[in-house]
């Protein structure tokens, strides 16, 4: 099943499939994240049982991975009838489907665990540095899924010790920024060695 954010209530009546929503992000390239290719048509946004006017699907990597990534969260959210949560992925499920610009929950806007916890301080830094257009272009599935990741990792360590200190989010997370950091050095990598490939065939 295609995963837009119609999911947000179709997993009132089982529609999901989300397989208990243990791990609620599917990684890029992964069979899961074929099958959530983004739609080529408007689709309607249901938002607790209410739909809402269509809102057409953005066709770019970044923002089509944070509607589907933030429709997971939105959908697991709901089904923990945790509504405060729900509606905020929702919401940024809707701002990705309008390629709005969307910011990481700071540690200060949850609980005071997680305001004070220094790893949760040092990702929101780190990822806030990612986010920046140019890196975008470069890691756009794997940024996508480190913001959605991180969010889901303060959201469950406002509940869980064991979820802030080593739950799947947070997993999730570290593996995502360490795919981004690598991409971005092969990038730069690529463009300091293009001028020198260059100019050593130029001098043969």
């Amino acid at each position: 099943m295609r995963m837009r954010f119609v999911c947000l209530v179709a997993l009132a009546a089982g529609t999901l499939g989300l397989g208990g929503c243990e791990s609620v992000l599917h990684p890029p390239g992964s069979a899961a994240d074929s099958a959530l290719a983004p739609a080529a048509v408007d689709t309607p946004v249901v938002i607790h049982g209410m739909p809402t006017p269509p809102v057409a699907m953005p066709q770019d990597a970044y923002n089509s991975f944070l509607v589907r990534a933030y429709g997971d969260l939105a959908a697991k959210a709901f089904r923990e009838m945790d509504w405060v949560d729900g509606y905020r992925f929702n919401r940024k499920a809707e701002l990705a489907a309008r390629a709005q610009k969307i910011e990481p929950d700071t540690p200060e806007s949850r609980s005071i665990a997680v305001a004070r916890d220094m790893d949760i301080r040092r990702a929101y830094v780190t990822l806030r540095g990612y986010l920046k257009p140019e890196n975008v272009v470069k890691a756009p599935q794997q940024i996508a899924l480190a913001l959605a990741a991180y969010d889901c990792w303060v959201e469950d360590s406002e509940e869980s010790l064991f979820e802030m200190r080593e739950g799947m989010c947070r997993n999730q997370y570290e593996d995502a920024i360490r795919k981004v950091e690598d991409a971005i050095i092969d990038d730069a990598l690529d463009t300091i060695e293009a001028p020198v490939s260059r100019d050593w065939k130029q001098t043969k």
